[in-house]
């Protein structure tokens, strides 16, 4: 039996050559943008598969390669930056039929409240013209992007009101639109946010390319094989770790849709943003200390 656990742990070194936990010791120092990036970069390689659901074809097989491209970059460095970041964004980019990247949300000052940009307008200009034809009778739906009505409003801001005013009347008008359409959205749920450090302990990053690796194994008796016992060793952490806290983690880091992912995205987007304006640091109060008489 003890041969069969020892023989086990060579799984992973013997079919997966190209793992080296060590690759991923740079997240050590790593900032919330390159945090960001890991994470994004793997979802949207994961949703790059419903690409591959269409009929054979010329272009279905350049995705294809562009895509195996891209897992290969991910396996040999663990953490992709720089220039190989920009060869990879090459590779997405290629296969962009769809709106599906993630890893493209930081690329404006804000995702969640942030100002109209083109491709916003142009979907306002259409929906429009259609209602006018009388082509849909609801053109409102043409002004969201890949969403149902009320999850996404457009507002107008008068730059020239206080900010204070400006931030009460949009909590005011956040509030009216959740109750007029709370019952159609679907809430993202509250989690708690681990800190970098948490993340480096638990492994959850060279977690998630082992997991997707065995995943995406076409030899059905391997796959069956390598069980969690045998990852725990490959991170070099033990069992009871990455069941209670890796795969929490790689759970809310692989859903865009949480919050501790939402405020990993908020906090790339402020790294991007550079030091806080004047109007966003908070105002420490100054402290009055009494003379003193010599």
């Amino acid at each position: 039996m003890a041969s069969d656990f020892k023989a086990s742990r060579k799984l992973i070194p013997e079919h997966a050559k190209w793992f080296n936990l060590r690759n991923y010791d740079r997240l050590i120092s790593a900032n919330h943008d390159i945090w960001f990036t890991q994470f994004a970069l793997r979802i949207d390689l994961h949703r790059m598969r419903s690409l591959f659901a269409a009929p054979d074809s010329e272009t279905k097989q350049m995705h294809l390669d562009a895509h195996v491209s891209s897992i290969e970059v991910i396996r040999s460095k663990g953490i992709v930056e720089g220039a190989l970041l920009k060869r990879v964004l090459e590779l997405e980019e290629f296969m962009y039929p769809e709106s599906f990247s993630v890893l493209r949300m930081t690329s404006s000052d804000g995702v969640y409240l942030r100002s109209l940009n083109l491709d916003d307008v142009a979907r306002i200009h259409n929906g429009l013209a259609d209602a006018k034809s009388g082509a849909h009778t609801d053109p409102i739906e043409k002004h969201v992007h890949r969403s149902i009505i009320g999850a996404h409003a457009y507002i107008t801001v008068d730059l020239r009101c206080p900010r204070e005013l400006l931030i009460k009347q949009f909590e005011e008008l956040i509030d009216g639109q959740r109750k007029t359409f709370g019952s159609l959205l679907s809430p993202a749920q509250q989690t708690t946010m681990p800190t970098a450090k948490a993340w480096i302990k638990s492994r959850v990053l060279p977690y998630i390319d082992l997991r997707d690796w065995r995943d995406d194994l076409h030899d059905t008796e391997l796959k069956k094989r390598i069980k969690d016992a045998d990852i725990a060793a490959a991170l070099e952490i033990d069992p009871k770790t990455l069941s209670e806290t890796t795969k929490a983690h790689a759970e809310t880091l692989t859903d865009p849709t949480t919050w501790g992912f939402i405020h990993l995205l908020e906090a790339a987007i402020s790294y991007r943003r550079g030091p806080l304006t004047p109007q966003r640091l908070a105002k420490k109060p100054h402290r009055k200390v009494p003379k003193t008489n010599k």
